[in-house]
């Protein structure tokens, strides 16, 4: 931002001289000042256009005015244009002192590079160029740095004028100036003695003619497109703007950030400036955690820059324990105040602690979410409670954002914050929403509303993957350092597979138990019966929901069955009979978890008999629709699983004891094993036995339920660990947030039924400061009968999936259960290959992209429009350009430009489709027009008087339109305050409340477009001004809501309406709102398409 302050309430002087009765001024052609209609500018500048050799004294701030006036004159008049350019003493107090002294024509390069000139004048550089070239300009500097010259003179032919105007639009326009002015046949002594001073001053200069060049060379460079959109592509990507709130910080120990970490601050700065908010979600290991600290303390510092620091907090939900304490440490180092809050505390209401954590998310300026997946559940206490924030900044971190496809996208967005949406999402999300509470857990949507939502999310999204973070490390491999000094980088994977060793007995007793298992209806899924919600009616045919519901309980049901098995039998009894009589059956004697869990036996038989009343009763089948036929199913689906029971009696414990030996196998060859198995039960199993093959290593059982053997896995199996020979049997609650890198193995006890689950249990040791060039992956090589390929392939053979699949319905989500769809993959070799297929990619299992992807393809060797030759010499460049430009030929007129931020903020893109078009600001949107537009390499075109008008135009619809640029949630507070202040204003009009009125008619005025590119109120400062007015009327509504669900700004419209803020604090907060330097002056790259003057 500038350092000058808008004066909201400065009294107007042409009133106040109407009111004082100051009538009486002196002849402006003898003293030319600017006041009422009269300006010094109607006396100068006829004086100097109509001579033959002007010449012109004034301080070197007058750059733009000077090009805009020399471009204008005469081909041939005047015949040569003199001017000596001064200092301007104002600018040399500055606020440090440096040895490094600048003398003038430095002086003059640094503030225009500082500046920006508008790309409005590019043409007109463009002339003012030639006319150096020619000899028509000649400039001047005295170069004495102890005498520098500062003064105003204007001389011309007939006339010289001297005083305190510069040849500014300020100072020969609008602001309040004394001159005096001698005519050569009116005042002829005067006129020579004034002429001699300037022309004796003319004399003492130097040459400027070289370094004015070369300024204009740097302020506009004309360049082909590509050139153009590869400096765009580089002041996005490379973040060189945020440099000034990360460079001077450390990491601990003294150890410099990583660049893919400096990087990915400014590239979530940029997110917050542009969209509101961030979602994080960068690959497993990629040190998230010491980045994350760096970016709050540098939102925290941007914050503290514009003045609104208030006295809340920086507030960190997170998860207890090790993880918290990684976050403590790195906020030290870093210097920020970060208050870490609880996920239990915020799950636990009756807490004595709960209140103060609630206060403080309510009070946050800015809130981070780490392990934001954990907060998908709209119901649960921990979820709601963040709905209760009205922080400026939401900062989520999560390497699986999406576990449960649509349902999760829709609760991100409600924590990303609903009001920086765009509106046509969130009317969709709303509808959604509104479907999600009314559809019983199941949650229906189309191919296209998933497609709309995916797309809104990742407009927020910052997602690197291993691939991408692996590049960014061979670009300069000795940047990448742990705390130990070794360097870092993803370790290469080994897939190996290791035989479960079942017998062909237990094949046999297998396969038998999924043939029952197909016969299973799936009762213990439907105890709650079958309905078809309200807002589903009309939408979705009866009979294809009422198949998907029966159909996918069955599939639940033989998934459960099939998949324990995979994990042992152990864990298929606890799934029947119940975690108690299964530990007494299996002689487990120590604590496995806190509550009981499976029983589906007892469950049944509680429920038969009992249905459900529903408006479907006539299409259900009997025996959802009648009591006794329902006892009868029951008891059918009974004795299947009694006949399983008695199956998995007869079962060998050859596949438990097989997994045994391959760790203890493991054990020998590395010091650290990892092993990782969905049912805590078998990890109980699995651990008796490794004590029977193996009595000299230490086996441990790490699950969310034994807090201290977790906290020791996460120490022993920490970067750097001496320990040797111990295995950790962990479940997948072990397998996000912990760091376990020192180990390099891996075994992954059951299949994984999903890509997500085998990217989170691998990633606990595949890091970016792991110790370890490669490390290995063991997969269980299952036999076909035990395989979660042959239940999907029964499953898919023996029911009407496909049926219901191909019908080309929006289904519910979840209706068909995911494990048992048949486009995943099913087997070691599949997961194995789709995994290795994803990373050489560099895609994400789950689809969702990074906000910049579409940024980076514009970069690749094969489908980029910016070669790899072009990108590094513009980005290798050490000339300083303030704006590159590039003109192609074009069927009808376009516009793309790169924005630079007010103060050297987050830059910005922005497309414009002809002349009346909207601005176009998503990237993804503005990268598909670029590559419609630029698809066939269009012609260059000169820059010319023509293209230059045509540029103007395009920079008004820019300055008119600039309120879109903001994110979306203070454009949104813009509206609400025209429309509160609006209704105070019509209140007090009403009123004839002269003093409120004149307040409020000038904060309206604040977001006024004005006429020309000087500067306006910077329209960021204005909104968060209005944020800043109504947070206690905000906070106020938060705690009095009753139901848990996202506040937005316009929820509080009708509070502020009925009890208006004092006009006292309105005042207060708008009366020293920050100049923005123009929008014209902050184009970093342009590329105009502009037809052909016949079209």
């Amino acid at each position: 931002m500038s350092d000058k302050q808008l004066g909201l309430f400065d009294e107007q002087v042409d009133v106040q001289a109407s009111v004082r009765n100051i009538s009486d001024w002196p002849d402006i052609d003898r003293f030319p000042h600017n006041f009422n209609s009269r300006q010094v500018e109607e006396i100068v500048l006829k004086d100097v256009a109509g001579s033959v050799s002007p010449l012109v004294v004034t301080g070197f701030t007058s750059l733009d005015y000077v090009i805009d006036f020399l471009a204008d004159l005469p081909a041939e008049s005047p015949k040569e244009f003199r001017i000596l350019i001064g200092s301007e003493p104002t600018l040399s107090r500055r606020s440090q002192y440096s040895i490094n002294k600048k003398n003038l024509p430095q002086e003059m390069i640094d503030y225009w590079l500082d500046a920006g000139i508008s790309l409005r004048l590019c043409y007109k550089i463009v002339l003012v160029m030639e006319m150096i070239r020619t000899g028509r300009l000649q400039s001047r500097f005295i170069a004495d740095d102890r005498r520098k010259l500062h003064c105003k003179i204007y001389v011309g032919d007939e006339a010289v004028t001297l005083g305190s105007s510069n040849f500014s639009f300020t100072g020969l326009r609008k602001q309040l100036e004394a001159n005096a002015r001698f005519h050569c046949r009116k005042e002829p002594k005067r006129y020579l003695e004034a002429r001699q001073l300037a022309e004796n001053y003319w004399k003492l200069g130097d040459d400027y003619n070289g370094y004015l060049f070369e300024l204009l060379e740097q302020l506009l460079k004309i360049a082909t497109w590509k050139e153009a959109l590869g400096r765009a592509c580089g002041e996005l990507l490379e973040g060189d703007w945020a440099q000034k709130y990360i460079c001077t910080h450390l990491a601990g120990a003294g150890k410099e950030l990583w660049p893919s970490q400096k990087v990915g601050i400014a590239q979530a700065l940029w997110m917050v400036e542009n969209v509101g908010s961030v979602l994080i979600a960068d690959a497993t290991g990629s040190g998230k955690t010491r980045m994350g600290a760096y970016l709050l303390r540098a939102v925290m510092d941007r914050i503290w820059s514009t003045g609104r620091a208030r006295k809340d907090i920086t507030a960190l939900v997170c998860p207890p324990g090790p993880v918290e304490e990684s976050w403590k440490r790195e906020a030290i180092s870093c210097g920020l105040p970060l208050v870490a809050l609880s996920h239990g505390v915020l799950s636990q209401q009756k807490s004595g602690r709960h209140e103060d954590v609630m206060q403080s998310i309510r009070r946050a300026q800015s809130l981070a979410i780490d392990e934001a997946h954990n907060f998908l559940n709209p119901k649960s206490s921990r979820t709601r409670g963040l709905h209760g924030n009205m922080a400026d900044v939401v900062v989520m971190f999560t390497a699986t954002p999406i576990n449960r496809g649509v349902h999760d996208l829709l609760m991100i967005v409600d924590l990303l914050g609903a009001d920086n949406l765009e509106d046509s999402a969130l009317e969709l999300f709303d509808r959604l929403a509104r479907r999600l509470g009314n559809q019983s857990g199941k949650f229906m949507t189309t191919q296209e509303e998933r497609l709309v939502m995916q797309k809104e999310v990742q407009r927020f999204t910052l997602r690197r993957t291993k691939k991408m973070l692996n590049a960014l490390v061979d670009c300069d491999p000795d940047a990448y350092r742990d705390d130990l000094g070794s360097r870092c980088r993803y370790p290469e994977h080994r897939s190996r597979t290791y035989s479960t060793g079942e017998t062909e007995t237990d094949k046999k007793l297998a396969s038998r138990i999924r043939e029952l298992a197909g016969n299973l209806k799936g009762l213990a899924n439907l105890r709650s019966g079958l309905e078809l919600p309200e807002s589903l009616k009309g939408l979705l045919d009866e009979d294809v929901y009422i198949r998907g519901r029966l159909q996918g309980a069955r599939g639940l049901a033989l998934y459960n069955l099939m998949s324990r098995l995979r994990s042992s039998r152990a864990a298929l009894l606890e799934h029947l009979l119940g975690t108690e009589t299964t530990a007494k059956e299996f002689g487990i004697t120590g604590f496995i978890k806190p509550e009981e869990t499976g029983n589906v036996l007892g469950r049944l038989r509680e429920s038969a008999g009992q249905v459900q009343p529903s408006s479907l009763a006539k299409k259900l089948p009997v025996w959802l629709a009648d009591g006794e036929a329902h006892r009868l199913a029951v008891e059918e689906e009974l004795r299947i699983y009694q006949e399983i029971l008695v199956l998995v009696g007869r079962m060998s414990d050859s596949r438990e004891r097989a997994k045994a030996r391959r760790l203890s196998e493991l054990l020998k060859r590395y010091p650290l094993v990892i092993a990782f198995d969905s049912c805590l039960i078998t990890l109980e199993v699995i651990r008796n036995l490794i004590r029977e093959e193996n009595d000299h290593g230490q086996v441990l059982v790490a699950t969310g339920a034994k807090e201290q053997e977790r906290k020791k896995v996460n120490h022993l199996f920490a970067l750097g660990s001496k320990a040797k020979g111990v295995v950790a049997l962990c479940s997948d609650a072990m397998s996000e947030g912990l760091n376990l890198q020192q180990a390099s193995a891996v075994l992954l006890l059951d299949m994984p039924s999903v890509i997500r689950i085998a990217e989170q249990r691998v990633g606990r040791v595949d890091r970016m400061n792991s110790p370890h060039p490669e490390i290995e992956v063991w997969w269980p090589l299952d036999s076909g009968a035990f395989s979660l390929k042959a239940d999907r392939k029964f499953f898919q053979r023996y029911n009407e999936v496909k049926d219901i699949l191909g019908s080309n319905l929006p289904l519910p989500e979840n209706l068909i259960p995911e494990e048992l769809q048949a486009h995943a993959p099913a087997t070691v070799e599949e997961m194995i290959q789709e995994l290795h297929e994803l990373e050489r990619k560099g895609e994400t299992w789950d689809g969702l992209r990074d906000a910049f992807q579409p940024v980076r393809e514009l970069l690749e060797p094969v489908c980029g429009l910016v070669p790899e030759m072009v990108y590094r010499d513009v980005r290798g460049s050490r000339a300083r350009v303030v704006s590159t430009v590039s003109l192609v030929r074009a069927e009808r007129p376009w516009a793309f430009m790169a924005v630079a931020g007010a103060e050297q903020g987050a830059p910005k893109w922005v497309l414009i489709e002809g002349l009346q078009g909207r601005l176009v600001t998503h990237l993804e949107d503005v990268v598909t027009r670029l590559r419609h537009f630029l698809k066939d390499d269009p012609e260059n075109r000169p820059m010319d008087k023509r293209a230059s008008e045509l540029i103007a135009r395009f920079l008004h619809l820019v300055l008119k339109a600039e309120v879109s640029l903001l994110p979306r949630k203070k454009q949104r507070a813009l509206e609400e305050m025209r429309q509160v202040l609006g209704h105070y204003l019509r209140q007090a009009e009403q009123a004839g409340d002269r003093e409120r009125i004149a307040v409020l008619k000038g904060v309206l005025a604040l977001q006024e477009v004005p006429l020309d590119d000087q500067e306006r109120p910077d329209l960021d400062a204005v909104a968060e001004g209005w944020l800043d007015l109504i947070r206690e009327t905000w906070y106020q509504k938060l705690i009095q809501r009753r139901r848990f669900k996202p506040l937005r700004l316009r929820d509080i419209r009708k509070e502020l309406k009925s009890r208006p803020i004092p006009l006292g604090r309105i005042a207060e907060v708008f009366s020293s709102i920050p100049l923005s330097q123009p929008i014209h002056t902050r184009i970093i790259a342009a590329i105009v398409g502009l037809p052909d003057s016949a079209s």
